[in-house]
């Protein structure tokens, strides 16, 4: 476990409106854009501020790099960049958080928040002492950089919570798109994990998250529900959803067709109908979209 968590690869630049965009198209025209120090001018950002794009892209799962080949976009970062390239659905958005907040290897404190983090109202500190037990009983005796993961928790916080202020430069691009996901609020220098706005989550957003724990986990057809509201990089965990609102999604995508709900004698079981994958519904989605 030790060799595979990360702290601080954003360099402590958190993601900006229109950056994965940039990201996207310059890969596409120049698989080597991340060598030979090019990045900076073919992005127009500072060359640390590039670095900062190339984890991003990765860590969303929008990019992958070989040594032989460079840099080339992923079956997800081919689909985005053809069907919503400016980032303005907010599918697009709720899919790039899930990969962000399930991806260990690469956003280590994004998927501890989430997945092991139950307080309910905490300050930066408190936040802190919190991760930092939990990457304590992970690593073992292992000593991890304790200053890369403040670092993460500045980032992560001002990423889900920190609005424009008002008499904030319209020119300046720094707030991040990840803020009307409304998944943390803020109040006083207190943090808050809050069930967000259901009107703003898609059907087919809930849809691929049950996809991908069936993935996880080996099922072929069939999970419970309390799986997809109890465990790590589930409903109730990656989206804070309660109980009812899990259920509330659940009878919609039966009406629809794309699963069955057995709740009878205590089962509580979820068995999907059709033989979709989670690509299927991404790009099933974008094409309902554009009507």
């Amino acid at each position: 476990m030790a060799s595979s968590y990360k702290l601080k690869g954003h360099g402590s630049f958190g993601i900006r409106e229109g950056w994965l965009n940039k990201g996207l198209r310059c890969i596409k025209n120049d698989a080597l854009v991340f060598r030979d120090k090019k990045a900076a001018d073919m992005l127009g950002v500072g060359s640390n501020m590039a670095q900062s794009i190339r984890y991003w892209l990765k860590a969303f799962k929008l990019m992958e790099e070989t040594t032989k080949d460079g840099a080339k976009l992923t079956k997800l970062g081919q689909i985005i960049e053809k069907e919503d390239p400016y980032f303005e659905d907010i599918f697009t958005l709720w899919i790039l958080h899930y990969n962000l907040v399930t991806h260990y290897e690469m956003a280590t404190s994004w998927n501890l928040l989430f997945n092991k983090c139950d307080v309910d109202d905490y300050s930066r500190e408190e936040l802190f002492f919190e991760l930092d037990n939990q990457l304590k009983m992970e690593l073992g005796n292992d000593e991890y950089p304790v200053n890369s993961l403040k670092d993460d928790i500045l980032v992560l916080t001002n990423m889900y919570s920190k609005n424009k202020s008002v008499d904030s430069d319209p020119e300046e691009n720094t707030v991040s798109p990840f803020v009307q996901l409304g998944l943390i609020s803020e109040r006083k220098h207190k943090y808050s994990k809050v069930q967000p706005n259901l009107n703003l989550i898609n059907d087919e957003v809930v849809l691929y998250i049950i996809i991908k724990k069936l993935r996880e986990l080996n099922y072929t057809t069939s999970i419970s529900i309390d799986t997809l509201y109890e465990e790590s990089n589930g409903l109730g965990k990656v989206l804070n959803l309660s109980r009812v609102a899990i259920n509330q999604y659940l009878d919609r995508l039966e009406n629809k067709g794309y699963l069955r709900v057995n709740r009878t004698a205590g089962l509580d079981m979820v068995y999907l109908e059709e033989n979709i994958t989670a690509f299927d519904v991404i790009q099933s989605y974008y094409v309902n979209a554009k009507g």
